[in-house]
This record gives C-alpha cells, sequence and structure tokens, in this order.
C-alpha cells in the first residue's frame, strides 16, 4: 500500500472518530448540577449517614457476632500501644537517601493500630478501648505531617520531585497527599462515632482532633487550587488516581466536621470540579490509562465519592447513569471474595468497598452502576 493511500486511511479513521469523542459530555457534574442546586440539595446535618450511631448497641449487634469477635479481638492486641514516633532525621532518609519506608511504615503502623481499635471499640461499645483510642489521636494531632516523605515536592521542587525545597514537615504550610486525607477521613469517623464519648473525658480531645483535621486538610482545601491532583500538573488537567481519593477523603471530612454552610457548599462545588477533571481524562470505553490493577484506587475511589456526594444530598446530585460511568464501572476485575479479607472495619460507601489487610481500598463491584 503506497503511503499517500495509508495516511488517507489513517486520517478517514480519525474522521469518523471524531464524532464519538465530540458527543461526549464532558463536565458532566458540574454541567448537570449548579453550586445553587448543591445549596438546595445538601443536607447539612448528618441525617444521611446509614451507619449506626455509637451507642445503637442493638445496630452494630445486627453485624454477625463471629465478625464482632474477630474484630475486638483484633482491637485488644493494641491495649496500650506504644504509639510510635516520626523523628526528622526518618524525614530526611527520603532526600538523603531515596528511602521513604521508614516513614511509610511507621504511618502504616498508626493507622492499622488506630483503625484496630476504634473499629473494636465500636463492635464492643463499652469504653474499653476509648483510653487508647484518644492516645492515637492525641499522637496524630501532635504529628506535624500525616502523608509520606516522598510527597514533599508538594510543598515545591527544583525541577525533580526527588528535590523537594522544603525537606521537613512545615506545619505553618500543610500539604495534603493521600494519607494526610486518609488519616484525617479516619480521624472525621472518629470524632463523629465517639466525641460525645471523649466529652465525657474531657471536651479538649474532640475539639483538638476537630481543630487539627481543619488546620492539615479544610483550610488549605478551601484556600489552594495550586496541589496537582485537584487541577492537574502545570493547569493542564492532567490528573490520576490521586484526584478521586484525596477528594473523597476531603468530601468526608467537609461533610462530617464543616459547621459553616457556605465552606461546606463551597468546598463541595470545588471538589465536583476538580473529580470532573478526572472523568473527562477517561475514554468513552472506560478504560483506565494507568492499568487494570489501579481500577480501585482511581475507578473505585471516584465511585466512592460520587456515592457518598449522592448520600449528602438525598440522591439529588446523582451521576450513575452517566454512559461513561457505566464503561467506567465495567471494567472492575477487583475480586468479589476481596470482602472476605476484611480484619479492620471504617465506614464504607455502598458500592462495596472494605478495609482489607493492608488497609487499601477493594471492591465486590459496583452496586450503583444502572
Amino acid at each position: 500500500m503506497s503511503k499517500p493511500v495509508i495516511v488517507g486511511c489513517a486520517f478517514l479513521a480519525l474522521v469518523c472518530a471524531l464524532p464519538a469523542f465530540a458527543a461526549e459530555k464532558r463536565n458532566v457534574l458540574m454541567d448537570s448540577y449548579s453550586r445553587g442546586v448543591v445549596r438546595q440539595a445538601l443536607t447539612l446535618d448528618h441525617s444521611w449517614i446509614k451507619y449506626p450511631a455509637y451507642r445503637d448497641r442493638a445496630g452494630w449487634e445486627r453485624i454477625p457476632a463471629e465478625i464482632r469477635k474477630a474484630t475486638i479481638s483484633r482491637g485488644e492486641k493494641f491495649l496500650g500501644h506504644p504509639w510510635p514516633v516520626i523523628k526528622a532525621t526518618d524525614y530526611l532518609e527520603f532526600t538523603r537517601k531515596g528511602n521513604r519506608a521508614v516513614v511509610d511504615n511507621t504511618l502504616k503502623e498508626l493507622s492499622g493500630a488506630f483503625r484496630s481499635l476504634l473499629a473494636a471499640e465500636l463492635m464492643e461499645g463499652t469504653g474499653r478501648f476509648t483510653d487508647d483510642i484518644i492516645n492515637g489521636v492525641f499522637h496524630y494531632c501532635q504529628v506535624t505531617y500525616w502523608g509520606s516523605s516522598a510527597h514533599f515536592y508538594l510543598y515545591g521542587h527544583a525541577g525533580d520531585y526527588g528535590k523537594p525545597t522544603t525537606v521537613v514537615p512545615d506545619q505553618i504550610d500543610p500539604i495534603i497527599d493521600l494519607g494526610v486525607g486518609d488519616v484525617a477521613a479516619d480521624l472525621a469517623w472518629t470524632w463523629y462515632f465517639l466525641h460525645e464519648e471523649f466529652d465525657r473525658v474531657s471536651p479538649v480531645v474532640a475539639r483538638r482532633l476537630k481543630d487539627e483535621i481543619r488546620r492539615k486538610v479544610l483550610e488549605p482545601y478551601y484556600r489552594r487550587n495550586d496541589f496537582w491532583w485537584l487541577y492537574g500538573r502545570d493547569g493542564r488537567g492532567r490528573v490520576n488516581n490521586w484526584t478521586p481519593w484525596c477528594n473523597y477523603n476531603v468530601l468526608v471530612c467537609i461533610l462530617l466536621l464543616e459547621d459553616d454552610p457556605a465552606k461546606k457548599e463551597y468546598g463541595i462545588y470545588k471538589s465536583m470540579g476538580s473529580v470532573d477533571i478526572f472523568i473527562n481524562g477517561y475514554p468513552p470505553d472506560g478504560s483506565c490509562s494507568e492499568g487494570p490493577g489501579y481500577w480501585s484506587p482511581a475507578v473505585g475511589r471516584m465511585f466512592g465519592y460520587l456515592d457518598l456526594l449522592s448520600d449528602c444530598t438525598k440522591g439529588k446530585i446523582d451521576i450513575f447513569g452517566n454512559e461513561k460511568l457505566r464503561e467506567m464501572g465495567r471494567t472492575s476485575i477487583a475480586p468479589t471474595s476481596a470482602v472476605a479479607a476484611i480484619t479492620s472495619i471504617s465506614p464504607m460507601p455502598r458500592c462495596g468497598f472494605a478495609t482489607i489487610r493492608d488497609g487499601s481500598p477493594a471492591s465486590g463491584g459496583v452496586s450503583r452502576i444502572r
């Protein structure tokens, strides 16, 4: 085949493909729902939450006894847990030697202990784990930064992510990475379930917890637009699985802790615009450029975000019928038996997420795709 013919065929194929891409609806959230709609639809209290309150023991006892027993047993292993300290030199290991593991492993230990204690107290409901949970809360509050040393480039960098301009956590310039968001969401749910129990010990505990999440997560999120996972590197809209993951965690914090209706509305609408960019980056067939192994921490997180958004607006903001989202849901390869691996309990959206042994999201399928 001659070169002109090859070029002509390629051009014809491109022209034929254009209508499909041109017809694709973009910004499906913000073009479908204005900020005014968010204001009118948003449930300002916590009535949207489907989980039983801490004192609703009958609600928690509906969980199978063997699961409750196993969860309590895991929590018992962390009674009197010595909360590990992250030293300044631990953070410096990354910029000096490229070693992020020393910080990441400590954060993983913290998270595992804290989640196990929280889950055990929710299951048992006697207050036996409360003091250790308070110790964990205070420990987190005294940690400057809840994320990975490998993500210090979010402070700024000298042309190379491995050469950040700030090499230890800066308390006056908080940054939000995946780890910060995960810890903040865990602590926000802790506040929701147990703040009244904390107040029985001292009102300082719940107040300090709320203030730390506001300072480390909510205010930076409201104020800043330069985190690449919000709108893309260099403002070009190139994002990845961080976008739904971080926005999901921030949305949890906004819904559970934000008392100012105007800030709550602003934060939610801002998150919708960011998640729109993530959705726009996917082709019509719903395939993930990061590979099928990224379905759970990318598309799965997006569905968790959208499910939460639908819940807090009583279903008035709901794009699960969108055809691209249907295709993105169909690409799931996550094992349906993943929930069997649950070893810690944390609040889960209806689309089947669970916290499994390593703390990563797993999915047994997306039930909301119609």
